[in-house]
């Protein structure tokens, strides 16, 4: 008994804990606010350090139960592509990145032209502009999960 009550507590603190009463862009406002500050890690997933990509697939789980791919290229491949202009909190941003093994960023567009992103190990999961010049010029495309 003591084990399962010790697992359940190490997998309830590994979630963000979203309200559902809330309105979808006060989750993901709040998803961001937990996010914001991490540690970026390659290949990482948890609190204690996490990439891109990881980040989004953790999006979409928490907020919506659903599962997307483990990497920008593969979530690419699951997107309607969208036009800028038509873009809403919650989708998918991605970028062409010279510094990552895939050649692939993305990020979670949260609206007045932001988006929440794991950076880089120097900059961690921070918000930034899409208008930011290194993201203009690497801009892929958007994409909103079918």
């Amino acid at each position: 008994m003591k084990k399962i009550l010790i697992l359940l507590l190490v997998s309830f603190s590994a979630v963000a804990q979203i309200d559902t009463t809330k309105t979808p862009y006060e989750q993901i406002q709040q998803f961001a606010k937990t996010w914001v500050g991490r540690k970026y890690k390659l290949g990482g997933h948890t609190e204690k350090g996490i990439d891109c990509s990881q980040l989004t697939k953790r999006f979409y789980k928490e907020l919506f139960g659903v599962t997307i791919g483990n990497n920008a290229q593969a979530q690419w491949k699951q997107v309607k592509k969208i036009d800028p202009q038509a873009a809403q909190p919650g989708d998918i941003i991605f970028f062409r990145s010279p510094d990552s093994p895939t050649g692939w960023h993305c990020g979670i567009y949260i609206g007045n032209e932001q988006f929440l992103h794991a950076a880089n190990r120097a900059e961690g999961v921070k918000i930034s502009s899409i208008y930011e010049p290194r993201y203009v010029k690497r801009l892929r495309g958007y994409g909103r999960i079918k």
